[in-house]
């Protein structure tokens, strides 16, 4: 998966009229340049077409294809397709999606070759190779036996994507829809464009759809309301914590601002969310996190109760009822200002609800809130509810008061609880 980041983030930015160089690869990818020259290695051997900053000449000499054209050329000689996508870095998604366009393309090779790269949504380079690629084959040739036996594939079927009636004839004959299932489809689609719609993005930023944060343990991803949150993936603070041959404080960088950012929006981010976003595996996430024990992450094994501490909550809010500002407390926390917000009305609304008199039972209830979270923030209540924490305990009142608690609308869910992170 790393490898084909990078690969595909060189091509697009060629397709695009850009090269980019080793430092961008860097920031972009976090591996340094030992690691990212290591990974492309095969690619280029295998005369992938990568174009760098700087490259040499010797280097761009051993140049054959962009890695769809390389693709194809290899399956119609013959090849197994599993070597194919394994040596050049490919999902089974974007090996259909290419031979789907290749398929498309030789359907279309009489109109211009701009013509053809856009009504197929791909990059006019990646076309005239595979026109290029389709004269040269011969009749006798075993790329021809290959499609003809691929000719019950169906790909032209994506034509039909462009109006609503066509899309809704592809699911009843392909996939057995009823007309009722198919527009209920279609209505969630349409819901799905609109929830992405209403988040702008600016430079730098990516939409991530993630587990809520009120959502409790205990339940499947299925289950669990999910939600689109805005991260800054790129910022000008990455340049200047950046280095060529370390990126482990970028990464860390990283991890902290994904968790904290989703969580100040309501999402709260488990740890393969985390480690699919930053490019390394789930164990390394873990250690970055264990070497700054200091700072503890609104993780989704934290904030939904399934981790072995509750620190990060009890830090905080201990930290507030001693006067601390917000500003000090992000700055000896790590957690953003909407995170530090997040936490003091949560304390907030278990503290109006125990003091309307309302049993810990019925308090999880309203909230939503684990027990054990519930416990954790009542034994801090009567703690700080004594004369000397006097105006600071007004402070967390008004919060209640500006914000009081709804009892979530109640949904069966059921959990695998197969690990930490739900």
């Amino acid at each position: 998966m790393v490898t084909n980041r990078i690969a595909r983030v060189i091509e697009e930015a060629w397709y695009q009229g850009g090269l980019l160089d080793m430092n961008r690869l860097c920031i972009l990818s976090l591996l340094n340049v030992t690691a990212i020259r290591d990974r492309l290695k095969p690619l280029l051997e295998l005369g992938a077409f990568l174009p760098l900053a700087g490259m040499s000449r010797a280097r761009r000499s051993k140049f054959k294809a962009l890695r769809p054209v390389l693709a194809v050329e290899r399956y119609l000689n013959g090849e197994n397709l599993t070597e194919i996508r394994r040596s050049l870095c490919l999902s089974r998604f974007q090996w259909r999606e290419w031979y789907q366009g290749f398929r498309r393309a030789l359907k279309l090779k009489d109109r211009p070759v701009a013509e053809v790269a856009q009504a197929i949504s791909q990059p006019v380079e990646v076309v005239e190779g595979w026109l290029q690629l389709a004269k040269n084959l011969t009749p006798d040739a075993q790329a021809q036996k290959i499609l003809a036996e691929d000719a019950f594939w169906p790909w032209e079927a994506r034509d039909t994507f462009t109006t609503s009636h066509g899309f809704r004839q592809l699911l009843y004959e392909r996939h057995g829809f009823s007309p009722a299932a198919a527009e209920d489809f279609c209505l969630f689609l349409r819901d799905l464009a609109r929830q992405f719609s209403v988040k702008p993005r600016s430079g730098g930023q990516i939409i991530y759809i993630g587990v809520a944060s009120t959502e409790g343990p205990g339940r499947s991803l299925k289950d669990s309301r999910l939600e689109a949150v805005r991260l800054d993936y790129l910022t000008p603070q990455d340049w200047a914590i950046a280095r060529r041959t370390t990126t482990r404080a970028l990464k860390w960088a990283r991890i902290e601002r994904f968790a904290t950012q989703a969580y100040a929006q309501g999402v709260a981010l488990s740890l393969p969310d985390i480690a699919y976003l930053v490019s390394v595996s789930v164990d390394a996430v873990r250690d970055a996190i264990a070497r700054h024990p200091t700072v503890v992450l609104p993780t989704r094994g934290h904030v939904a109760d399934m981790g072995s501490t509750l620190s990060h909550a009890e830090k905080i809010i201990d930290l507030f009822m001693y006067g601390y500002t917000e500003t000090e407390i992000t700055r000896r926390t790590g957690h953003s200002y909407e995170s530090i917000e997040r936490y003091l009305l949560d304390f907030a609304r278990v503290v109006y609800l125990a003091e309307a008199g309302m049993p810990i039972p019925a308090i999880r209830q309203v909230t939503g809130f684990s027990k054990r979270l519930v416990d954790k923030y009542n034994t801090l209540y009567q703690k700080y509810n004594t004369p000397d924490f006097a105006f600071t305990m007004g402070k967390i009142r008004r919060f209640a008061q500006a914000h009081p608690p709804t009892r979530p609308k109640p949904k069966e869910r059921k959990g695998d609880g197969k690990d930490e992170d739900g």
